[in-house]
């Protein structure tokens, strides 16, 4: 189990995750394409990573990260790179490619995937769609009668939710979707080739404010949540017995009493800073150390950089400023108190306010800000709230 508690994790590191694992791995021998949906830093993907890692018999599985990509042609060309790469496809695939690209034989010998997934792109540039549909035809013909495809696609929300900005490409963007869909219910391909769907900013969402919710609404939602209480637990005292870094039942329980939301990127990020804060000095734990590493090292202005993306988060999901003022006035209220607030104070009065702030609210839940808990709207992480407290509202106490 690696100490390093910025990159992705597999294997032997990925802790406290096969129960939810062989869920998803339940989901898609039953047929199912799945939307996952998780709180930011959760594992999201390292799990999907996990799965191309080690994947159930039977199965090959492609991951392919499409955050960077601006239009549908780059999201086909990044999945279909990754297939490539799959010695089950690998030959098939790139000598039909030759022969779309009018390459000659044996050209794919001295190019690197990089170079091919931009001749790809290049491809797509003038018809994407007919491109397309000649990569959907290879996949049934080259898929093995004994396995199963999983295309395992990140991140595709980004660039989705960014199309939809841009005037000129909304229609494109939903033609692709619906190009997506079609695909997913091909019947050549049922029980042949899967799809598992997931981003830092939900699908769900996005599909919502497009109005096309229709476009995925043959998706089965997996929801991954944080870890346990108890996992969360079991792994500090894992790590603290591979770093022979003590920590005592009672400063376990604090920690995570202080985040709240066990999400396991927190949960490892604190273990670093006070192993850091303690390093040379002692090996007993000093009164208030971890409130203190809580309030200056996470929340504090050494915590900003991983918490930053969530004021950034709302221009994502949300249309129009007014949205996002609204959305800025409800976490304001929310974030006062660790319980929450019960009655929203907004200067809403009549039934149409109302029914806005209703919608906003709806989406900071969806988006995993927020959850109504004992009747309060109330942060999921206490040490969003915190940090939200601190440097977006400007509370410093």
């Amino acid at each position: 189990m690696e100490s390093v508690a910025e990159a992705p994790v597999v294997g032997e590191d990925l802790f406290g995750r096969e129960r939810e694992l062989a869920h998803i791995w339940r989901m898609l021998e039953r047929g199912a394409h799945v939307l996952m949906t998780a709180p930011r830093r959760a594992g999201k993907t390292s799990l999907m990573r996990e799965l191309e890692r080690d994947p159930c018999d039977g199965w090959i599985v492609a991951y392919a990260d499409v955050e960077a990509c601006t239009e549908p042609g780059g999201i086909i060309a990044e999945i279909l790179g990754e297939i490539t790469e799959k010695e089950e496809f690998k030959q098939k695939f790139w000598d039909e490619m030759s022969d779309l690209f009018g390459k000659t034989a044996g050209w794919v010998d001295s190019i690197s995937v990089a170079i091919f997934k931009a001749e790809i792109r290049s491809a797509m540039k003038s018809n994407w769609k007919r491109e397309a549909e000649k990569f959907w035809n290879l996949l049934r013909s080259s898929t093995p009668n004994n396995r199963k495809l999983l295309i395992i696609i990140d991140e595709l929300p980004i660039p989705i939710n960014n199309m939809l900005k841009n005037e000129e490409q909304k229609r494109e963007a939903e033609i692709f979707l619906s190009w997506l869909r079609k695909l997913r219910q091909d019947q050549k391909l049922r029980n042949k080739v899967h799809t598992l769907v997931g981003g830092s900013i939900g699908m769900e969402g996005v599909m919502r404010r497009m109005g096309k919710s229709s476009l995925i609404n043959d998706m089965a939602t997996y929801n991954l949540p944080s870890w346990s209480k108890e996992t969360a637990a079991k792994f500090l005292r894992k790590l603290s017995e591979r770093e022979r870094f003590r920590l005592d039942e009672p400063s376990i329980e604090e920690i995570l009493t202080l985040l709240q939301d066990t999400i396991p990127y927190h949960v490892h990020l604190f273990f670093e800073k006070l192993q850091t804060e303690l390093a040379d000095k002692s090996d007993q734990m000093p009164a208030g150390l971890i409130e203190r590493c809580f309030d200056e090292q996470l929340a504090g202005f050494q915590g900003a950089a991983h918490l930053e993306h969530h004021k950034e988060k709302l221009e994502s999901i949300f249309e129009t400023q007014e949205e996002i003022n609204l959305a800025h006035e409800i976490l304001k209220a929310a974030c006062i108190q660790r319980s929450g607030v019960k009655d929203l104070d907004t200067d809403a009065t009549n039934a149409e306010g109302k029914q806005a702030i209703q919608l906003v609210l709806n989406e900071l839940i969806a988006e995993k800000f927020l959850k109504i808990e004992n009747g309060n709207v109330r942060f999921c992480s206490n040490l969003l709230r915190c940090w939200w407290r601190k440097h977006v509202v400007g509370v410093r106490t």
